[in-house]
This record gives C-alpha cells, structure tokens and sequence, in this order.
C-alpha cells in the first residue's frame, strides 16, 4: 500500500506538474465494504471574493497558498457573496472499484463547476445548479450528481467551483453504484411516508372544512398545503416534478412558499386561539407580522435571491417566536384547546428553528438541520390534526345527546297523540277538567319555583339576543343590583359600574354565543366576579335552548368568602414577614436603623424653602424606602410608598414648580406611610419586643457608648494631630462581618426573582470580610437597588434563556473583598447584558443627549447613563423599576464615600458592576 501511494503522486506530479499535490493527503477508496465516503474532511477549500479566478489560475502556486484544509464534516459559509474553490484527490487502489457517483447533497446552489481530470490530459468541464435547466444535468436527480470513473490504481485531483445567492454549502459524498442504490430505496421510503402523511392530513382536514365551515380548519390546510410546497422547493423535488424549465421560479419557490406558509400558520393561530378576542395587542402583532410577510413576497419576486432569502428566514424566527409565544400565553389563560395546539406546534418550530440557524451559518448542516423540519412538520400535522378531531368529536356527541333527546320528547309526544284521538270523544269532559287541573298545578308549580328561587339567596335572570331581562328573575337580583330589572338592558345593569368588564367587550363575547359558539370556547373570557357596591358578587353564565338560545346568569352574595381569603391572605404575609425576620434579625435590626434615618431626611427635606428642596433626593428616599420593605415582605408598606412615587415621579420628568400645598400632602402621606409601618411593625412583638427593636446603641463587643469614650480618652491624651490615625483605628475595630448584609441580598432577589417568574440561584462570596458597618450604612441601604436590578433588568425570563441555550436558571454573584485599603463589592449576573444602543437611543428620547452627542458617546460614558437621575431602559414602571431613582440613589452614596462603580458588560454573557469605595474615614 505504501508503495502503491508513493507511485500515485509521482504520477500525478509527472501529469500535471503541480507540486502542491504532494501537499494534500488523498483519500485512499480501500475501506472494505465502505460504499460511500464524506468528503468534508478531505477538501481544500479557496475564497475567491471577487470571482475572477479560472481553473488555471486557481492552481497556481501563489493561489495554491490560499487554499485551507477543510475541518468540518460539511462545510457552511452561510450567506456570502463570495465564489468558493474546493478540491479534493482520492486514490483507488488496485482492488477497489472503477465506478464511483459524487454528490452534491444541497440543491440550491445556482452554479457549480466540476472538473475531472481526463487520462490523456486536461480536464472534462460539467456545469450544473438550479440556475440551469434540470434537463442539462449528467444524471437527473434532486441533488446534483456526477460520473466519477476511476481506474485501479489511478489517483485523481477534482476541482469544483460553487456560485450561489442562497447558503453556501458543500455536503459532498462518494458514492459507490451499490451504496447509492441503497441510500436511493431508504430515502424514497422516507419521502413516501413523508409526502403520504402530508397530503392525507390536507386531504383529511379539508373534508372536516367543507362539512363544518371553521375557518381555523382551512388555514390549515392552506399551511399545510404552503408547507408541502416549501419542503419540495427545498429538496429539489419541486424542480425535478413539478417546473424542471422554469429556472426563474425554481430559484423565487422558496421565499415565497416560505412566506405564504408563515402567512397561514400565522392565521391559523389568530381563528384556533381565538386572539382576537383573548389578546388583541398580540392579534395587531400579528396582523403586523402578516403584513411583513407580504412585503417579502414582493421582495421575492422583484429583489435579488439573496436579499429574499435573507429577509423571509429572518422573518421566519419572528413568527416562530411570535406563535410560540401566543401558544403558551393562551394556555396561560386557561384555554384548553392551547395545549393541542403548544404539543403540535413544539416540534415544527423546533425544527424551523434549526433549519434558520442553518442558512444563517450557525449550525452546521447534517442530517438533523437538513430534515429536521420535515420529521417536526410531519409529527405536527399529525397532532394538531387530532387535536381538531377531538374538538369535532365533542361537537358531534353533544349533537347526537341532543337529537336523542329530541327523538325521545317525539316518539312520546306521537305516543300520547294517538292516545288522545283514541279516547278523544269520550274523554273530552276529562281532558277539559284535566286541562284546567293542570293549570291550577302549573300556576301552582310556577309559584313554588319562583318562591324557591327567591329564598336560595341566589340571582337568577336571563335574556335573549336583544339583551333584554326577562321578567322571570329571582328577588335577590333586585337587592343585588338594586333596581327592579324586567326589560332593562342585561350589560347596562351588570356591567355599566365594572372597572374590568365594560359592556361592549361583554357584548362581542355574548354574540358569540348567539351566533353558536361553543360556550367552553368563551368561558375563560367572561367575568368570574363583579363588584357591586360593597358586595362582592361571584357570576356564572349558561346557554339554553336550541332554536332561540338564551343566556341565564347566576348571581352568588360571595364578599364573606371573599373578605375572608383577604384576611387569610394577610395572615400569610404577616407569617411571611415573621419568617424573614426570625432568619435575619441583626440584619432586620440595621434595616430599622436605616428606615429611620430615611424618613429623618424625608422629613428633613420636606420643610425646607421651595427653593432648596432637592426633589430627586426625596425620590431616591422613598425609593430605598420600598426596595428595603419589599426585602422583607412588607408588600403593603412597600405599595403605598411605591403610590407616593407615583405622585412625585411626573413633577420631576416635567419640571414643574412644587406648590407648599403640594409638599402639605406629601407630609400627610409620609406620616402615613410612617403609620402604616409602625402598625406592620407592631405584628412582630412576639419575636421583636419593642425596647428591642427601638434600642438606638449599637452593639459589638462593647457597648457603642464605651466605644465612644475610648475615642474622646484617646483625643484628650494623644492629640487632634492624629485624628485621622484615632478614627481610622475605632472604625478598624469596630467593623463588622458583611454576611448578614449579603445574605439579605440573597434573600431578597430570590423573592424578587420569584415575582418575576425567573429562576434565580444566588452565590454569595466574602462573607467573612469585615467593614465599618456605621460609616456605611446609607449606602448599604441603598445597595438593594443595584441588586434588584440585576434581576430585573439583567436576567432573562426562563423561556428566553431556554430558546437562547442558557441554563434555565440564572446566576447572580455578590462577593466582598478588601485590597490595598480598599471595600470592593461585586455583583454579575449572566442575564442579556447592557446594549448600549439601546441606552443612547433612549436618552435620545428623553432629551439627555442631542444627535451629536449621541454619535460621539463612548461605550463607558453611555452605560454610566444609567446612573442618571429619572433615567431608565424600562418602557413601563412597576412596583420594582422602571423610576430612573434606584440607580441614581446607589451612585450618590457612592460619591458621598469618595468611592467609584466600574462596569464591564458582554452582550448574552452578563454584567458585572464593581464599587470601590477607601475603608480610611
């Protein structure tokens, strides 16, 4: 074999005199029982960016230089102008086979060049791709297949060139005559069982449509249809069955069977979800997304390839999160046919997905990315398919009980007419006395009922398609509601005073009903409960009759229910409390401390002259206020100072001036607030006696007072020249272990976390460096901001970090260390990261920095905007963010201490704030 090799590349240099040969390793054919070879590994690969080069040129030896040794099983460039060179030299030995086919497994190439080397000298030229009639191929084929003669003993140097607008891929395979006839059975078998589901669910689906006229039903089929279509342009099939001389639409089929397939899965979400009625910003988004999707159709057809493609993959990710979304939204809210529709749905954009990530380079092409989303779309049909079986099924048993029951009610009502002619005659005087018996017993009956009704201390009414009551209602609607009810309009009387439920959306669901939709389709959009005065009224709506449906309303007296799940509730958060104290107590200790000293510069602030009162200030104060409440499950106290916000907040965005009246309020509201707290404050006697939480000196070792005295003794005996030495040395001894500090950041974004929806795992580092707890504690007060930001802004939701290949759960580091005199504090989170354009664009809006400024801003300067007074990335403030305070709060103390905040920051790796602050007074 050795000597079989060496002569191999004498004969090729002796032929085509080109030294580089020698430089390559060929690819020996003497595996036995091998039929085919993947020739990823095997190829040099040459860019040619400007697609100038000639076969003659590309083996020069200055080109030779260029080329690169292939290191990937399929080579992916993704998207790229450029024209790419690959060769590739195999060997036969002299027991191996003369007759080998060479694949090329991506159809989407527009051009490829290949050239073999012939045995008297020079090269055979064959020029293919789907920029070319199928008909001009060597071999017809989906995928692009050649000739491949090598005699035993001979060794051959292949050339190819590939020139495409489309991802540029080169999934390359020798094939021997027995392997490829092999691999042709299994992949007609695959592409009949594919193919056989697909039409069959078309086929199935539209039937179900024409007999019961659901749109839901023929957007699927129009997806499906689309989706067949698009899977045929991808393989080849299309090109090889369907238009093998049509070179301008073989090469557009694929935008554009893309996009009509997102068109209808798009509508097909909108009917089946319903989304109109359940989420319609989502349903704009959608109708916004379709419109995109139209746009691309046009690009397809008037634009280059390679734009199309790009836009209508691009596309293609958004509607998949879009769909996804919306799915598990709705199920969210209770809507049973969501689950269905989120099992079926989860595989084909598995599989768009991959498919995506493909083309764009990301992924490498292999079986999987390749037919991924034909194995996806072949299991969704399948589900979704009986999902909307089911809900036929449940629509034809509820027909079938009904006819039943009607044939019954006929067969006995015949019955008892043929009994009635029967006796007609001489029971005449008895059906007349009967007949009047009869309606004594129904008056009877009638006035038993409505007595029943008006003593269950339930509201009974009900109306028809004009919405008027009906006179037969029960008496406890009238002291419900409050008004005699009979012809009044159903919405005006239940709904007119509903915060949450206006009458016209009330009204849009009720048509639907008396249009025969299914109530268990609508029932998860109807009101549960109304507020009714005082009274707290549970609500339950019901659909009778058939011919002339009308809608009954049950009305149950629910507010002692309701008043007791309230004081349930508050016995939960008073336990919540409890349990965050009795884990923490020193630290809850130095939070009271901290809170008092909050409110004496609130207090202090708020009866200065208007002209030195510092507003940005007093929202920094009130902003600590609720971040530190909220650590420690004091939600009520926290809400109401979060209220007290709300009330500051546009005066400092709109810069008007402050009136005394106004600042008389804000005092009455902090007092209240101040109340508010001392009552949550008085709940914990059991575990924090009084003369315990009100005790001012502080504690280490020593009492706070000797501490002081000791520090007079050593004024009075050494000197105010060493002032600084005295102070540095009782704060030294002073200081205090940092770990109940950070294990109450822990704890509190493990509850903020929780809020949330994200799961937060907390690592706490330096627990055991001290620090001088007394000159610090404002800024530790205000730290619990950069924390909870760290989750709220930095961290992604868990479904995000899933679709982003993250760990569903995300990390947050706090660590303390000292150096050279030095506090460090640092928190990182592995969440999205700061984007700077986002913060220049936004301070754009806000007016912070004009078009220049924004243009010339370096990456620091832009996150240090972040610290900026009323500044903040969150579109919507809630309880947590979203102020432009916590922030500005964390950098003024900061400044106080003569310290600095470093921020390094990665996009889709994390952030991390370090605050340098001098432990020297």
């Amino acid at each position: 074999m050795i000597i079989f090799r060496v002569k191999s590349l004498v004969l090729s240099g002796a032929l085509f005199f080109l030294p580089w040969v020698m430089q390559a390793q060929p690819l020996v054919l003497d595996q036995a029982g091998v039929e085919s070879y993947h020739l990823g590994r095997h190829l040099e690969i040459l860019e040619d960016p400007q697609g100038a080069l000639t076969l003659e040129e590309a083996q020069k030896e200055a080109n030779n230089q260029r080329f690169f040794t292939s290191e990937k099983e399929i080579p992916n460039f993704g998207f790229t102008k450029s024209v790419y060179w690959a060769r590739f030299t195999i060997a036969n030995p002299s027991d191996g086979k003369e007759e080998w086919l060479l694949e090329l497994g991506y159809p989407l190439i527009d051009q490829v060049d290949v050239w073999f080397p012939k045995a008297q000298g020079g090269y055979q030229h064959l020029q293919t791709g789907d920029a070319q009639p199928f008909s001009a191929r060597e071999l017809i084929y989906h995928n692009f297949l050649f000739h491949l003669p090598l005699k035993k003993g001979e060794e051959k140097t292949v050339y190819l060139r590939f020139k495409t607008e489309s991802s540029m891929q080169m999934p390359l395979t020798l094939w021997s005559h027995k392997g490829f006839t092999e691999m042709i059975n299994h992949e007609l078998y695959g592409i009949g069982i594919y193919y056989g589901i697909m039409l069959s669910m078309i086929f199935y689906n539209l039937f179900i449509y024409l007999s019961v006229r659901d749109a839901s039903y023929l957007n699927y089929v129009l997806y499906i249809l689309a989706y067949v279509m698009l899977q045929m342009s991808l393989n080849g099939l299309a090109y090889e069955y369907l238009w093998p001389n049509s070179i301008w639409w073989a090469n557009v089929a694929v935008p554009i069977t893309m996009a009509f397939a997102l068109i209808f899965a798009l509508r097909f979400a909108q009917s089946y979800l319903m989304v109109a009625v359940s989420m319609p910003k989502t349903n704009q988004a959608m109708w916004g997304m379709i419109g995109l999707l139209g746009v691309s159709l046009g690009v397809s057809v008037f634009a280059h390839y390679a734009l199309a493609i790009k836009f209508s993959t691009g596309l293609a990710l958004l509607s998949v999160v879009i769909i996804a979304l919306t799915g598990i939204r709705s199920w969210k809210k209770g809507y049973r046919p969501a689950v269905y529709y989120l099992l079926a749905w989860s595989s084909i954009l598995a599989g768009a997905m991959v498919f995506a990530l493909k083309s764009f380079g990301v992924l490498p092409a292999s079986f999987i990315t390749n037919n991924g989303m034909q194995v996806g779309s072949a299991l969704e049909v399948i589900l979704l398919s009986l999902g909307l079986a089911d809900r036929i099924n449940v629509m034809r048993k509820e027909k079938y009980l009904a006819e039943k029951e009607a044939r019954e009610a006929s067969q006995k009502a015949l019955e008892n007419l043929r009994i009635a002619d029967a006796q007609k005659e001489e029971n005449l005087r008895i059906i007349s006395e009967n007949n009047r018996t009869l309606e004594k017993k129904v008056a009877k009956r009638t006035a038993a009922i409505r007595d029943l009704m008006d003593n269950t201390g339930q509201g009974f009414l009900s109306f028809g398609a004009d919405y008027l009551i009906h006179k037969e209602y029960s008496k406890a609607c009238e002291q419900l509601l409050g008004e005699e009810l009979t012809g009044k309009n159903a919405m005006e009387s239940l709904f007119a005073a509903s915060k949450s439920h206006a009458p016209e959306q009330v009204r849009e669901l009720m048509e639907m009903l008396f249009s025969g939709t299914d109530i268990a389709l609508v029932e998860v959009l109807l009101p549960k409960r109304l507020t009714l005065g005082e009274r707290v009224v549970a609500v339950e709506f019901k659909v009778i009759g058939d011919q002339k449906p009308k809608v009954m309303v049950i009305l149950t007296d629910i507010t002692k229910e309701v008043a007791l799940a309230e004081q349930v509730q508050a016995d939960e958060e008073r336990q919540a409390i409890i349990v965050k104290v009795a884990v923490d107590k020193n630290g809850f200790l130095q939070f009271l401390r901290e809170i008092e000293e909050l409110f004496g510069s609130i207090h202090s602030n708020l009866i200065r002259p208007l002209d030195e009162f510092d507003l940005n200030q007093l929202l920094r104060d009130f902003h600590t206020v609720k971040g530190g409440c909220a650590s420690y499950a004091m939600t009520q106290v926290a809400h109401y100072a979060h209220e007290v916000e709300d009330r500051l907040i546009p005066l400092s965005r709109e810069g008007a001036v402050l009136s005394a009246e106004f600042l008389q309020e804000i005092r009455e509201e902090t007092q209240k607030l101040e109340a508010l707290l001392h009552e949550v404050l008085s709940m914990l006697g059991d575990i924090l006696p009084p003369e315990e939480r009100n005790r001012q000196e502080r504690v280490f070792r020593v009492p706070n007072s000797k501490i002081i005295q000791l520090e007079e003794f050593m004024l009075e005996k050494i000197g105010k020249a060493h002032l600084r030495l005295i102070k540095n040395e009782i704060e030294h001894l002073c200081a205090q272990p940092i770990a109940p500090l950070l294990r109450k950041y822990a704890s509190a974004v493990e509850d903020l976390g929780s809020r949330l929806n994200k799961r937060v795992k907390v690592e706490l580092k330096g627990m055991e460096t001290e620090i001088p707890s007394v000159r610090l504690d404002s800024f530790f007060g205000a730290f619990i901001h950069l924390v909870r930001n760290s989750v709220d802004h930095g961290l992604e939701e868990t479904d995000l970090r899933q679709m982003l290949g993250k760990p569903p759960e995300g990390r947050i580091c706090i660590e303390a260390k000292k150096s050279e005199g030095q506090l460090h504090l640092f928190v990182r989170d592995d969440g999205a990261g700061i984007d700077t354009d986002k913060v220049i664009e936004i301070a754009k809006k806000k007016g912070v920095l004009n078009d220049q400024e924004a243009a010339e801003i370096s990456k620091n300067q832009a996150l240090a905007l972040i610290f900026e007074p009323g500044f903040s990335t969150k579109d919507e403030v809630t309880d947590v963010s979203g102020r432009g305070v916590g922030m500005d709060a964390v950098k003024t103390e900061v400044e106080k201490l003569k310290g600095k905040i470093l921020i390094r920051t990665k996009q889709n790796e994390g952030t991390t704030f370090e605050i340098v602050i001098p432990l020297a007074s």
